[in-house]
C-alpha cells in the first residue's frame, strides 16, 4: 500500500510540545497588586508569563509603587470536579 496515510508525518518537536502544552495545560496569571496589608486588587489576566511580566513592569511605573505579584492559575478540567450524585 502506497496510500497517503502509510508514512508518518515528520514533526517538530519543540513545536508540537509548545502546541500540546498549550492546548492542555491551559495555565493563565494574574497580576495582583497590595492595596494594603491584606487586600490584593486584580489588574489583569494574561495568557503568557513573559506577557504578564512585562504588564507588571509597566504598570508599577507610578510616582507611589506599590508590590505587585504574578499568580498562576489553572483551568478545570473533568478529573477536577467531582459527582456528588
Amino acid at each position: 500500500m502506497n496510500g497517503k496515510g502509510d508514512k508518518p508525518r515528520p514533526v517538530n518537536k519543540k513545536k508540537y510540545n509548545r502546541n500540546y502544552e498549550s492546548i492542555f495545560n491551559m495555565k493563565f496569571y494574574e497580576v495582583k497588586q497590595q492595596l494594603n496589608n491584606l487586600q490584593w486588587l486584580s489588574c489583569g489576566f494574561f495568557k503568557d508569563k513573559a506577557l504578564a511580566k512585562r504588564y507588571e513592569k509597566s504598570f508599577n511605573t507610578k510616582v507611589v509603587v506599590y508590590p505587585t505579584k504574578i499568580i498562576e492559575h489553572e483551568f478545570l478540567t473533568e478529573e477536577h470536579i467531582v459527582d456528588n450524585e
